[in-house]
């Protein structure tokens, strides 16, 4: 049987010949029996204006859902007012500690600050 039989057959195409090897084969009564339930099914009307009409009025009507990232931006504020404050202390702490040593009887001059 060749590939197109089918095709044929739905198109009315077959010759009396084909029809009568397309009727032997086992595949046959399937395919009858899917033309027959399908000859009643109907395609419901649609409107394509009427549907592009709807779909605009919809997306009109709808507001987008926002989503604000606050909580992110206020989270970042107070990691850099702590990155702040801790560089700051650190390097405060180590100019407090500040040694001046001389050796024996050397004399030196130091300028403190006001």
């Amino acid at each position: 049987m060749q590939e197109n039989y089918l095709a044929k057959w739905l198109n009315n195409e077959l010759t009396a010949s084909e029809l009568e090897e397309f009727k032997k084969s086992k595949e046959f009564a399937s395919y009858q029996k899917i033309a027959n339930a399908s000859e009643g099914l109907e395609s419901p009307e649609f409107d394509m204006n009427e549907a592009w009409e709807r779909l605009q009025t919809q997306r009109v009507q709808e507001t987008p859902k926002v989503i604000t990232l606050s909580p992110f931006k206020s989270f970042l504020r107070i990691a850099a007012v702590i990155a702040v404050l801790i560089t700051g202390a650190y390097f405060y702490i180590n100019s407090l500690d500040e040694t001046i040593s001389t050796d024996l009887a050397e004399n030196r001059e130091i300028t403190l600050p006001r």
